[in-house]
């Protein structure tokens, strides 16, 4: 099952008693960078994992980053710390706002 890739902060609604972490995710061909913030939960048929995803501003991932710490914490992949969605919920919808995107 991959994970579902969401548009704006508003769907993270669903998602704010999960655990959350952010992550740069590189398109090695066009050396192009997302940031993500990816949402930990049960994937199903007793295994857990990364359910969701949503792409994040540079600023938004960095001042997350600034409360939890980034480290590699699987093989060459460097992430935070878990913290839970709704944490960082109300920060993003601000920014979404401040962007112009609908909040619902």
């Amino acid at each position: 099952m991959s994970s579902k890739k969401l548009s704006t902060p508003s769907e993270l609604g669903a998602y704010q008693n999960h655990q959350a972490y952010i992550r740069i995710f590189k398109y090695k061909p066009l050396n192009q960078y997302d940031h993500l913030l990816c949402i930990h939960g049960d994937r199903g048929q007793g295994t857990t994992g990364e359910v969701a995803h949503l792409k994040i501003s540079e600023g938004a991932y960095e001042a997350i980053a600034l409360r939890f710490s980034i480290a590699e914490r699987e093989s060459n992949l460097f992430r935070s710390d878990f913290f839970a969605v709704a944490a960082v919920l109300p920060e993003l919808q601000q920014e979404a706002t401040a962007e112009g995107e609908p909040t619902e």
